[in-house]
């Protein structure tokens, strides 16, 4: 599921010159981390380490098994022979990949735990404050002062024949210059409509479950779902604190669904929290504090549910967080293209919690389209007389929602479930809001996975 690719910088012509590695080190550092190590020898100049859980075919390598080149999930493509390979990443770069470079080797892989395994490597970690001063940073930058991330979306290609590692960069589609905002409410859901109707149809087509709250982002995501897969159940989380079981159940009905809850163990609170750090190479106290909870549902899902279908991105792209003061000053944002920039460096979309799991995640709204297009609507129209006006009132228009459902006023996840205060309590911290604190345990145990 995860890999580092080795390339050499020179030809040698003899086994003995390629660098030895600390293979039992590194098969801990590949998710999922308890599967056995493979190697494919792809050249004198190439190698490539991988566990169980990636596919490989022929001159092929898919990273996880499976996949169909979706835009709405995370997944890694690598094309070699013996003239070189090429790596190509998501539509959205989901999956992270970053690039070390030694005297000898160039080094890639989308974690960069997996680098400590290379001789004579030493990562260079950037200051405490670079992690803990609240500031807005660039999509593809690296915790390490001497490891590249590839620009989200890109590609890599390595040329044996003048031992080459060239980046392909691709824009994402919140750095286009010259988005137009569409002129009224009508052309506006149109495009909309479109759009999640074609990230719905590149969805799996079975074993598929939803991540449903109850709110417009989830419910929207559920329907269109639902209408093109084989899902019949719902899961929702369910905490000693709080729970979204009431408005779940009422959505699950509304759509013939199934509703499942499943329930939080309290105790696993700081078990979570360290893992997503692990998995995830998290940084950020609130980006941990989010993944947590999802880690946890993963969990609790059923072993052999393979693909879930989550509305998260929605409240990024429809001004969902903008009139969230709070949230907006601990994490740096002051628009949506800093939102949307903040999933990447925070390290939220990263894959690895699920995969772990030998799960994988569909984000509807986090698809090339339907991002474009939700570009293109200004933000006053889609506050109009509600948060998210547009999607909301699409949802009535095309019939996905009754206007109760589209229109019903719902807490955010954490403030849903109150996972800020069970991991403020977990953590032994006075409230839900230290977030300076939160950022000050994260930044340890993330070392801490270097070690």
């Amino acid at each position: 599921m995860s890999f580092l690719i080795i390339a050499l910088k020179n030809e040698y012509s003899q086994s003995s010159d390629w660098p030895q590695f600390n293979t039992t080190l590194l098969a801990k550092r590949l998710c999922p981390y308890d599967l056995p190590l493979k190697q494919q020898i792809i050249s004198r100049q190439i190698q490539i380490y991988y566990n169980d859980f990636s596919e490989l075919k022929l001159e092929e390598l898919r990273t996880p098994s499976g996949h169909r080149e979706e835009p709405n999930s995370a997944w890694v493509k690598i094309q070699f022979n013996y003239e070189g390979l090429q790596l190509l990443t998501d539509p959205l770069g989901q999956c992270p990949i970053w690039i070390a470079e030694t005297e000898q080797v160039y080094a890639l892989s989308p974690e960069t735990k997996s680098f400590s395994a290379i001789p004579n490597f030493q990562l260079e970690m950037k200051d405490d404050d670079y992690f803990l001063k609240v500031k807005r940073r660039r999509v593809d930058e690296s915790d390490f002062k001497n490891v590249k991330k590839l620009s989200p979306g890109g590609a890599l290609t390595f040329d044996s024949t003048n031992f080459r590692l060239q980046e392909i960069k691709k824009p994402l589609p919140w750095h286009l210059a010259g988005i137009d905002f569409v002129p009224d409410l009508t052309e506006a859901q149109n495009l909309l409509t479109l759009a999640l109707q074609q990230s719905a149809d590149d969805l799996p087509k079975q074993n598929v479950g939803s991540l449903l709250s109850g709110g417009i982002d989830s419910s929207v995501a559920t329907f269109l779902s639902k209408e093109r897969t084989d899902l019949k159940t719902t899961f929702n989380l369910k905490t000693e604190l709080g729970s979204e079981e009431a408005d779940s159940q009422e959505t699950s009905k509304h759509f013939g669904l199934k509703s499942e809850t499943l329930v939080y163990p309290t105790d696993l609170t700081r078990s979570y929290f360290e893992s997503v750090i692990h998995s995830n190479e998290l940084t950020d106290g609130l980006t941990a504090e989010i993944l947590l909870q999802m880690k946890a549902i993963v969990d609790l899902l059923p072993v052999d549910l393979d693909n879930i279908v989550t509305g998260y991105g929605a409240d990024l792209l429809f001004g969902g967080m903008l009139g969230h003061k709070a949230y907006m000053f601990v994490t740096g944002t002051s628009d949506t293209e800093s939102l949307l920039d903040r999933a990447y460096w925070s390290k939220e979309l990263t894959p690895f919690y699920y995969w772990e799991k030998r799960k994988r995640l569909f984000n509807l709204f986090w698809h090339p389209q339907v991002i474009a297009a939700a570009l293109r609507i200004p933000l006053l129209m889609q506050q109009i007389k509600a948060e998210k006006y547009v999607l909301r009132t699409l949802a009535v228009r095309n019939q996905w929602l009754t206007e109760p459902l589209a229109f019903r006023k719902k807490t955010g996840m954490t403030n849903g479930t109150n996972i800020n205060f069970m991991l403020s309590n977990a953590l032994v911290l006075p409230n839900e809001h230290e977030y300076d604190q939160k950022n000050q345990i994260t930044l340890e145990l993330f070392k801490k996975v270097f070690n």
